[in-house]
């Protein structure tokens, strides 16, 4: 059974795999690019993103040397960037210890900054054919469908559960392209809500179709509320030249610029007070349109002057 699986997975992929930049020319450098920037973000916005990445910086020593200011505005629009600056830090690892090439096993990969246990398993069989799985979430949805799993996907010991079943059926000869396989079927069949189970190649094994219980998996911890936050920032203008400031090393938005920022919503007179106490002298006060952005844990309610 477990061979069939394998083989109707890879049949599937063989006919059905995305035509993706990082597939075409899948070495271990440009995988790692590729997988650092697909992790919480679409891959039709990465696409361009990887592109203008790879022609900035196209080997490991060039991210080992690039300016901050550049890898932000090479990852500007991505968010998390913290991604990039591990990986320009795992980029030094590289060049430290390793010679400048990314270690071929999973152990040495999940040493390096930023990358952890399933960035380490995409790289490893992918980019070097090693037999480990990658368990991202397309991976844990399916599998607690396939075996009906009664538990969070979020709990480690489940995320333990799944590895080993992915370590069981894992193609010994093409474990990247099983892996990538499964991530494929979990982003086009096997979703959240409304599984395509119709044309699932693998759901003669799946033993939440079997019972039809396909949208009781997978179980999920409740979500923690975001905590919302009212800002203000003033964007002080002069002879079209425009007064911005670089936030603090670390943190959220670590080295970014923003305008003046305020941690309330302010009334105009409140503006023109502190604005004043700054040494500034303000000519006009105009309101702007107010705007929300939202973070995995907080979102901000912005006011703008």
């Amino acid at each position: 059974m477990i061979e069939i699986l394998s083989k109707k997975l890879l049949e599937y992929y063989d006919k059905n795999k995305r035509d993706l930049p990082w597939r075409n020319n899948p070495n271990p450098y440009r995988i790692w690019v590729s997988e650092i920037m697909l992790q919480q973000t679409r891959v039709s916005t990465v696409i361009p993103y990887y592109e203008n990445f790879l022609h900035a910086l196209p080997r490991v020593e060039d991210l080992a040397r690039a300016d901050e200011e550049l890898l932000h505005k090479l990852w500007e629009g991505l968010g998390y960037y913290s991604r990039v600056r591990n990986m320009k830090k795992a980029a030094q690892q590289i060049l430290e210890d390793h010679q400048g090439r990314l270690p071929e096993s999973y152990e040495g990969l999940i040493q390096l900054q930023g990358i952890g246990p399933y960035t380490a398993g995409a790289i490893a069989s992918i980019a070097f054919n090693k037999v480990v799985p990658a368990i991202d979430g397309n991976l844990l949805r399916i599998y607690s469908r396939l075996h009906c799993i009664e538990e969070s996907i979020d709990l480690g010991k489940v995320k333990k559960e799944v590895f080993a079943l992915v370590l069981e059926d894992i193609s010994k000869d093409r474990p990247g392209d099983f892996n990538q396989a499964l991530m494929d079927v979990g982003s086009s069949i096997c979703l959240p809500k409304n599984p395509k189970c119709h044309i699932c190649p693998i759901e003669e094994f799946c033993q939440a179709y079997k019972e039809n219980r396909q949208r009781d998996f997978p179980l999920r911890k409740a979500k923690t509320i975001q905590k919302k936050e009212n800002w203000t920032f003033i964007i002080l203008e002069k002879r079209g030249k425009f007064l911005i400031q670089k936030r603090p090393p670390q943190g959220l938005l670590a080295g970014l610029w923003e305008f003046l920022p305020f941690s309330s919503h302010l009334k105009e007179k409140d503006v023109k007070i502190l604005i004043e106490e700054k040494g500034y002298t303000l000519k006009t006060i105009k309101k702007l349109d107010s705007s929300q952005h939202v973070f995995s844990h907080k979102i901000w309610n912005m006011k703008a002057y």
